[in-house]
């Protein structure tokens, strides 16, 4: 059971890194949150993902808006997860406006893009926050995701599983990601409570995932979330940060750790 935790403190961040030294791989890399270049081979891993109103689980009865379903495996999570942190990488996607059919346009590492129109995707202008504005658009047409895999500590098998933090969620993932690289490349020495937040517009209600710091992880569960990260190249992007100040989209101020 995690030693239970309201927030992260510079006195916390210190016993994560004095439990968990850093670990590296057999060419050096750190485990976990270090920028590293990708498998070729794409590997597809069941993912937890928040159900909307509009949700194919969700028209189905097989889940209800706002709780966390468990894709490939089909499971129903409930509205509160505990998660255990292993590893970050990083997605680029693109749909075609007004189709809910394949993306247009992915990146595996957020560098090299494959699809319309591809390519080197700090070049593009489609991920570019400078050119969203000048089209008057809320937000770039392609979408940096901040893809965490992990494993879910109540759950009988410690499979690696992946939360996928983008569109709306994207900032919430973002601040998880600067959380996580402040335990020094030991993502799973933090034991993390996701949950949904309901949120609306005009085109209707939706959910956007959110976190807190829920307690430091017990040493069995760190060492699987450990073993899942050696497994798992993490893939890094430079952060977008400047331009989106630059354009009014964030502030100068820190995460809220807390949530």
């Amino acid at each position: 059971m995690s030693t239970q935790l309201d927030r992260v403190t510079p006195d916390v961040l210190a016993e994560i890194r004095k439990a968990h030294a850093p670990v590296t791989d057999a060419e050096g890399h750190l485990v976990g949150l270090e920028t590293k270049e990708p498998e070729s081979d794409r590997i597809e891993y069941p993912r937890i993902v928040v159900v909307h109103p509009m949700s194919a689980v969700c028209q189905d009865g097989e889940a209800k808006a706002g709780q966390f379903y468990l894709s490939m495996l089909n499971m129903s999570l409930g509205e509160e997860l505990h998660f255990v942190p292993s590893a970050v990488r990083y997605r680029r996607i693109r749909f075609e406006k007004g189709k809910l059919a394949a993306p247009v346009c992915t990146s595996e590492d957020g560098f090299a893009g494959v699809g319309d129109p591809g390519g080197d995707c700090q070049a593009c202008d489609l991920q570019s926050w400078a050119y969203a504005k000048s089209q008057g658009l809320s937000a770039p047409p392609c979408q940096l995701c901040y893809n965490i895999f992990g494993l879910l500590p109540d759950m009988p098998m410690q499979i690696p599983l992946c939360v996928s933090f983008r569109s709306s969620s994207a900032r919430s993932g973002r601040d998880l990601v600067n959380l996580l690289r402040a335990t020094a490349t030991n993502p799973w020495g933090l034991t993390i409570s996701l949950y949904p937040q309901e949120k609306s517009n005009d085109k209707g209600r939706f959910y956007v995932i959110r976190w807190k710091p829920s307690g430091l992880t017990p040493p069995d569960l760190a060492a699987a979330a450990q073993r899942i990260a050696a497994t798992l190249p993490a893939a890094a992007v430079p952060f977008e940060d400047e331009e989106r100040t630059a354009n009014g989209e964030t502030t100068d101020s820190p995460p809220d750790w807390t949530q």
